[in-house]
């Protein structure tokens, strides 16, 4: 995938997708969502589905998520990440 930032469109389930730079790994090899807050836990508590898709070098990556449990785990969440 490449060193820096990685391009990834994200979507909360019929939301606009959302298109960002997510910060790299120091191998490159993976990414790492920078905008963790309390609006975005909120947004998946209440969802069904995580939409995630990464350009990787002309190649489209999508990875779907059932998000409909996250409101069981958010509590944790905020919790271990002070949130």
């Amino acid at each position: 995938m490449g060193s820096g930032k990685h391009s990834v469109t994200t979507r909360v389930d019929d939301d606009q997708a959302e298109p960002n730079k997510w910060d790299a790994s120091s191998d490159g090899r993976t990414s790492f969502y920078p905008f963790a807050d309390s609006r975005f836990l909120d947004r998946l508590s209440k969802s069904t589905t995580y939409l995630v898709q990464v350009d990787n070098r002309g190649e489209k990556l999508r990875a779907k998520f059932n998000t409909s449990a996250m409101s069981s785990e958010v509590a944790k969440v905020r919790s271990e990440c002070n949130i």
